[in-house]
C-alpha cells in the first residue's frame, strides 16, 4: 500500500501564521482528504499559544495530526514518516536563518515543494507609486518554489528579496465569508467572556495594541497614547475596552493606567482579531495589519500613533513627515492627539461623515473583492506540487544544486565526526552563492553543539567576516567565546558590529535572550561590565 503524501507546515514564531494559513490548510485537506497535515512549531509556546485560541485550535486539531519540535525531525522522518512522503513544506516568510530546522528539514524532503506565505495581514508597499527591483541573491533571504502574497501592493517591495517570478497573490484566507462566519459562530467565542461584555454594554471600543519600540514607538508616545486612548474611551460613561496586546508586549504599565477604572469596563484578550473587531462600535488601532482585519469586519478604524524618524520602511508625505502605508492607502483615518481621537470618535460613533465609507471602498480596491482565496491557494498548491514532481521526474530539478540538500549533507558530516569535510562543503558552498553567509552559521552552530567550540569561533567568525551586519552570528560568537573565557575578544565583538549604540545594544539584547534560562546566563553580566567599564574609560 502506497503510504499517505504528507503537507508539513512549519510555524515559527507565532500562532498568526496559523490564522493565516489555516483556511488554506482546512480547504485543502476537504479536497484532498488522502493526504496528512501535520505540524512543526519552533517551539513548544507557540503551540501553548494556539491552544488558548479556543476557535482557531479546534480547526488546527481537527486536520493537523501530528505536532513535533525541532529537536523531534529526526526522530519524525524515522518512526512516523519516510522523508519522500513530505510532497509540500508550508513555512512563513521570515528569513530562513532564523530558523535553521527550515533548512534542515527541507534538505531532508529535497523533493517537496517548498511553499513562503505570510504571517500577518502587513503591507508592504504601494503598487501604484513603486517600481519593482529585482532580488541580487534571492536564495539569501528564503529557499522555496513559491511565495504567497496576500496583495499585490506588496510585490514592489518583496521584490528586493525574492524572485518574482515565484510570486503569487491571491488575497486573505482569513477573510472568506464562509471562514470568517465559522470563526464568529465558533461555541467558544459566542459563550466567550469578551461577547458577555460586549452585549451588556452601550459602546464596545476595540483597541489592537503595540508595546514601545526602539524603532517603531518611542517610549514617551507609547504613555501618551495609551493614556489618551484610555481616558477618551471612559469619557463615555456606558462604554467598554477590550484590549489585544501585541504577542511580545508586556501588559504590566497598560494594567496600571486601567486600575483606576472599574474592572468590569475593561479586557486584556487573547482572541482572534476578527472575532474581537466584530464586537466594537469603533476600532482604535496603534500602526497594526489589524486595521485589515477591522475592516473585513466592516467597523470604523481609527489609527491612533505618533511617527518617529527611526524606522525606514514609514511611508514619506510630500513635506518630509512620517505616516503609515495604512494611511496612504486611504485605510486608515488618522489621529496623532487626543483631541484628534476625540473628534473622529464621535464622528464614527455617529457614523454620518463620509470618511468611513471612504474607508471601506478603499479596502474593497486593495482587497478586490476575491471570494473563496483559501480554496485558489488550495488548488495552487496541488497544480504547483504536480507540476515540481514531473520537473522531478524528468531529472530537470537537481538536488545537489540546492543549497538546502548541501546543508543536509554538511550537518551528515559534522555528526560523523568529518569536520573538515564539512568545513570543505561550505568552502564550496560560499563560493557558489558568494552572498549567503549563513552556511557559516549554520556549520558552526552545529559544530558548537558537538562541543567542537574553537572551530565554531573560526567560522562564526567566517560568517561575520562575510556579512558584517549578520547580528545572529555576532551573538553566537560571543558566546562561544566568553565559554571560552575569551571575554576580550567577544568585547571587541560587541564593539566592532554595526556603528551604532543601539545597534551594539541589540547584539547585547540578543546575547541576553539567547542565554537565558541556560547555565552560563552569568557572561550577559560579565559583558556589560565590560562594556560599562570600557564607555567609563
Amino acid at each position: 500500500m502506497q503510504s499517505a503524501p504528507v503537507l508539513m507546515l512549519i510555524v515559527a514564531t507565532s500562532f498568526g501564521e496559523v490564522d493565516w494559513i489555516l483556511p488554506v490548510l482546512a480547504a485543502y485537506k476537504k479536497k484532498n482528504p488522502q493526504w496528512q497535515i501535520m505540524t512543526l512549531f519552533g517551539h513548544e509556546e507557540i503551540f501553548e499559544s494556539l491552544v488558548h485560541n479556543r476557535a482557531i485550535y479546534e480547526e488546527f486539531a481537527a486536520i493537523s495530526s501530528l505536532n513535533i519540535v525541532p529537536r523531534e525531525i529526526d526522530l519524525f522522518l524515522s518512526r512516523n514518516i519516510s522523508p519522500d512522503q513530505v510532497k509540500i513544506i508550508l513555512k512563513d516568510f521570515n528569513e530562513d536563518e532564523y530558523a535553521p530546522y527550515k533548512i534542515y528539514l527541507e534538505s531532508r524532503c529535497p523533493d517537496a515543494l517548498v511553499v513562503s506565505y505570510p504571517h500577518s495581514n502587513y503591507i508592504y508597499s504601494n503598487r501604484t507609486t513603486e517600481a519593482l527591483q529585482i532580488a541580487a541573491s534571492p536564495d539569501a533571504y528564503s529557499r522555496h518554489d513559491i511565495f504567497l502574497l496576500g496583495s499585490e501592493h506588496d510585490i514592489p517591495y518583496w521584490s528586493s528579496y525574492v524572485d518574482v517570478s515565484k510570486i503569487r497573490t491571491f488575497g486573505y484566507p482569513v477573510f472568506d465569508e464562509g471562514w470568517m462566519g465559522k470563526m464568529l459562530h465558533a461555541p467558544s467565542f459566542v459563550e466567550s467572556p469578551e461577547m458577555k461584555m460586549a452585549v451588556n454594554a452601550g459602546k464596545v471600543f476595540f483597541h489592537i495594541s503595540r508595546h514601545p519600540h526602539r524603532t517603531y514607538l518611542d517610549e514617551e508616545d507609547y504613555f501618551y497614547l495609551m493614556q489618551s486612548l484610555v481616558e477618551e474611551v471612559f469619557s463615555y460613561d456606558d462604554a467598554v475596552l477590550l484590549i489585544k496586546p501585541h504577542p511580545r508586549q508586556n501588559i504590566d504599565s497598560f494594567a496600571e493606567v486601567l486600575a483606576s477604572y472599574d474592572p468590569s469596563r475593561w479586557m486584556f484578550t487573547g482572541l482572534q482579531l476578527t472575532q474581537l473587531c466584530s464586537l466594537a462600535d469603533v476600532v482604535v488601532s496603534f500602526f497594526s495589519s489589524g486595521i485589515i482585519n477591522a475592516l473585513a469586519a466592516g467597523k470604523p478604524v481609527i489609527e491612533f500613533y505618533r511617527f518617529n524618524d527611526k524606522n525606514p520602511d514609514w511611508r514619506r508625505l510630500p513635506n518630509g513627515a512620517t505616516t503609515s502605508i495604512y494611511r496612504e492607502l486611504g485605510l486608515a483615518v488618522p489621529a496623532d492627539s487626543r483631541q484628534e481621537l476625540a473628534l473622529q470618535i464621535k464622528s464614527a460613533l455617529a457614523g454620518t461623515d463620509s470618511v468611513w465609507a471612504f474607508q471601506q471602498k478603499a479596502y474593497t480596491l486593495h482587497c478586490q473583492e476575491r471570494e473563496n482565496v483559501a480554496e485558489a491557494i488550495s488548488d495552487c498548491l496541488l497544480k504547483e506540487w504536480a507540476a515540481k514532481k514531473e520537473r522531478v521526474a524528468k531529472g530537470e530539478v537537481s538536488d545537489e544544486d540546492k543549497p538546502a540538500r548541501q546543508l543536509g549533507y554538511m550537518r551528515n558530516f559534522v555528526e560523523k565526526g568529518d569536520y573538515q569535510a564539512a568545513e570543505e562543503l561550505v568552502e564550496s558552498l560560499v563560493g557558489r552563492y558568494p552572498n549567503v553567509a549563513l552556511f557559516y552559521n549554520e556549520l558552526a552552530v552545529y559544530l558548537y553543539q558537538r562541543g567542537e567550540v574553537e572551530r565554531a569561533i573560526r567560522n562564526f567568525a567566517n560568517c561575520l567576516g562575510l556579512d558584517p551586519h549578520f547580528g545572529v552570528a555576532a551573538v553566537n560568537l560571543c558566546h562561544a567565546l566568553m565559554e571560552k573565557e575569551r571575554d576580550g575578544e567577544a568585547l571587541e565583538v560587541i564593539l566592532s558590529f554595526q556603528r551604532t549604540v543601539v545597534e551594539k545594544q541589540d547584539v547585547l539584547v540578543e546575547l541576553q535572550n539567547a542565554l537565558k534560562g541556560q547555565l552560563p546566563a552569568e557572561m550577559f553580566d560579565r559583558l556589560q561590565k565590560m562594556l560599562n567599564d570600557n564607555h567609563a574609560s
